[in-house]
């Protein structure tokens, strides 16, 4: 489970892909419940109830988990995503903040040091 992360500000730059992505959930937000979605609903948002709420985090970060084991990816890296919430990728490096890199490095290692303890 994805420990909770303290609220703090980020601005991020969106790519296209991101941008159709966005636009995309915010089509099946007016769908859904028939207005535009305001600032404090969520953008992913649970298909199965009559008002706008968050998807279950603890169930959205299973679910993301799983899907990367499925495709192979490193155990460490999940160990990060499940630790810190975010998924940083080669593509995405550049949009982190140094603060948030290090919270993702600092996981990287403790999955490595947790690993080391088993063998």
């Amino acid at each position: 489970m994805a420990r909770p992360k303290k609220a703090r500000s980020r601005t991020v730059r969106l790519n296209p892909k991101q941008r159709e992505v966005l636009e995309r959930q915010r089509e099946k937000f007016l769908r859904k419940f028939g207005r535009e979605p305001g600032p404090a609903d969520p953008i992913f948002f649970d298909p199965n109830v009559d008002d706008p709420r968050p998807l279950d985090p603890d169930g959205l970060v299973a679910t993301i988990a799983a899907a990367m084991e499925r495709a192979g990816i490193d155990p460490a890296k999940i160990h990060a995503y499940r630790r810190t919430g975010m998924l940083v990728t080669r593509e995405n490096l550049a949009r982190w903040s140094s603060e948030d890199l290090g919270e993702w490095q600092a996981a990287l290692e403790e999955y490595e040091a947790l690993a080391a303890r088993r063998n």
